[in-house]
């Protein structure tokens, strides 16, 4: 979602709020491209094997804001913040349907890797349900630090636009990124023992 948007969007939201239909409509038709985008990013770094379409997550990430999440949301970063669990739970119930034993969950999926060194991207672990498992122990750790990893990895935010839109410095964003991601590391490496 583009930073210059996210006066437009707090002003839609305020309007919506105050009970102008209208107006979460106009929030809907300038965030809908941006969802598109989100999904269809996530589900190319994914892979083929996936039944989720990009229309599909984009249209069920619609869904599940639209209506009363998004008439609670005070501002673009908590709109945003929204929309980024909406879209990390789909992924993570995605995740775990794909694990349930009537479609093979039974059966131990392994991703070999070269090196721990790096965090993967979370399309690359083991699943989304290991994402959000390791990503809910850092909010409790650490709630900005899990809120850069979440605008990051799930949004596609760089650091400025991160920044920007929680109203902090970038060596801070860079601070929370480094630190979020070898939180990551560790307590996924900690689960694979």
């Amino acid at each position: 979602m583009p930073s210059e948007s996210a006066s437009t969007i707090t002003s839609l939201l305020e309007r919506a709020r105050s009970g102008e239909a209208q107006a979460s409509d106009e929030v809907i038709e300038l965030i809908y491209p941006t969802l598109c985008e989100i999904a269809s990013s996530k589900l190319r770094r994914v892979g083929p094997n996936v039944s989720l379409e990009t229309r599909d997550l984009a249209n069920e990430t619609y869904l599940r804001i639209a209506g009363d999440k998004l008439t609670h949301c005070e501002s673009s970063r908590h709109f945003v913040n929204a929309v980024c669990t909406v879209v990390q739970n789909l992924l993570i119930d995605h995740g775990r349907r794909k694990l349930a034993q009537r479609y093979g969950g039974e059966f131990i999926r392994v991703t070999f890797t070269e090196s721990l060194a790096q965090v993967p991207a979370p399309d690359q672990f083991p699943s989304w349900v290991s994402f959000d498992t390791a990503i809910e122990a850092l909010a409790d750790a650490h709630p900005a630090a899990a809120e850069v990893v979440r605008l990051r990895y799930i949004m596609g935010y760089s650091i400025p636009d991160t920044a920007k839109l929680m109203a902090i410095g970038t060596a801070t964003v860079n601070r929370h990124w480094r630190f979020g991601r070898a939180f990551l590391r560790r307590h996924l490496e900690r689960r694979e023992r």
